[in-house]
C-alpha cells in the first residue's frame, strides 16, 4: 500500500515538473518572439530621444544634411576624433557658433571670434584636438544668412574668421536626396557612461534624360559606392520621389555607430564612428 502511495506521489511530482517545464519553455518562446518583434518591427517607428545629451550629440553628427551633401561620416568606414579631417572639423563646428560669437555683420559678411571657434571645435571633438586654423573652406548655412553658400577664412593678425557670402541657394524638394537615414537606437553605458548612437542609411543615384531636365531612373543602393542595388525606379512620379524613404529597406540598410566619451570635465565629445558595410 505504501509503495502505491509512493508511486502515485512520484507520478504527481513528475507531472508537476512537466507542467512547470512547459510553462517555462512557453514563456521563453513568448519572450523571444516579443524581443524579435521589438527589434525588427517596432524599430520602424520613429525613436524619440528623451535624453538631452543624446539629442545634442546626434545633432553634432547630422549637422548640415538638410542643406548640402555633407556626409563625411558616410564616406568613411571608420573615423576617430584624431583621424577626422581637419577642414571637416571646421565645418561641423560651425553649428555651435551663435550671435554672441560674431561681430561686424552686414548683408554680405561677418566675423567670428577666433577663441569662440576654437571652443566650438573642442566641444565637439575634444580638448586639444588637432585642426588647421588656416584652413579655408566653403559651407552651406541657414543661420545668419538664409540658405547661403559662404566662404570661411582665418585672419591671423586679428584672430578672427571672416565669413563671406558667395551666393544664395534654393532647395529643390522634387529631386531625390543623396541618402536617407533613420535613427535606429541609442545606449548609455552604466559603467563607462559612453554614449552610442546607431543610425540606418541607404544611398541613391539619380539618372536624368532630356538634357538633365527629367528624371529617368532612381537607383536605391545599400552602399555609398553604388554596388549593392536594392531597387530601381523607372520614370518616377513626383509623389514617388516625395515618398522615398529608408523604411522599406531597414532590414538591409547599412548601420553607422557613433560613440561619444566624456573628457576630464565630464563633457561629451565625438570619439569614433564605424560603418557596417
Amino acid at each position: 500500500m505504501k509503495n502505491e502511495k509512493d508511486k502515485a506521489y512520484s507520478n504527481f511530482v513528475l507531472k508537476l515538473m512537466l507542467i512547470c517545464t512547459i510553462l517555462i519553455l512557453g514563456s521563453a518562446i513568448v519572450f523571444s518572439f516579443s524581443s524579435f518583434y521589438n527589434d525588427h518591427i517596432l524599430k520602424e517607428e520613429p525613436i524619440e530621444i528623451d535624453d538631452p545629451n543624446v539629442k545634442r550629440l546626434y545633432d553634432y553628427v547630422t549637422y548640415g544634411r538638410d542643406l548640402e551633401p555633407m556626409y563625411y561620416f558616410f564616406r568613411n568606414k571608420e573615423l576617430t576624433y584624431d583621424t577626422f579631417d581637419e577642414v571637416e572639423k571646421m565645418r561641423y563646428a560651425f553649428q555651435l557658433i551663435t550671435n554672441d560669437d560674431i561681430f561686424d555683420k552686414d548683408e554680405v559678411s561677418f566675423k567670428i571670434l577666433g577663441d569662440s571657434y576654437k571652443r566650438a571645435i573642442e566641444k565637439i571633438f575634444g580638448i586639444n584636438t588637432k585642426y588647421n586654423i588656416n584652413s579655408q573652406f566653403t559651407i552651406y548655412i541657414n543661420n545668419f544668412f538664409k540658405n547661403a553658400i559662404v566662404n570661411v577664412s582665418y585672419n591671423q593678425e586679428g584672430n578672427y574668421f571672416l565669413v563671406a557670402r558667395i551666393n544664395n541657394i534654393s532647395n529643390n524638394n522634387n529631386i531625390p536626396k543623396l541618402f536617407y537615414t533613420k535613427l535606429d537606437s541609442y545606449h548609455i553605458d552604466s559603467m563607462t557612461k559612453d554614449i552610442t548612437i546607431k543610425e540606418k542609411v541607404i544611398f541613391t543615384e539619380t539618372l536624368y534624360s532630356n538634357n538633365l531636365s527629367q528624371i529617368d531612373t532612381v537607383m536605391v543602393y545599400r552602399d555609398l559606392n553604388h554596388i549593392e542595388l536594392l531597387k530601381e525606379i523607372k520614370n518616377p512620379t513626383r509623389d514617388q520621389i516625395k515618398s522615398l524613404s529608408i523604411k522599406p529597406y531597414l532590414n538591409v540598410a547599412n548601420t553607422i555607430t557613433y560613440t561619444f566619451k566624456q573628457d576630464e570635465e565630464g563633457n561629451y565629445y565625438f570619439y569614433n564612428s564605424v560603418m557596417a558595410y
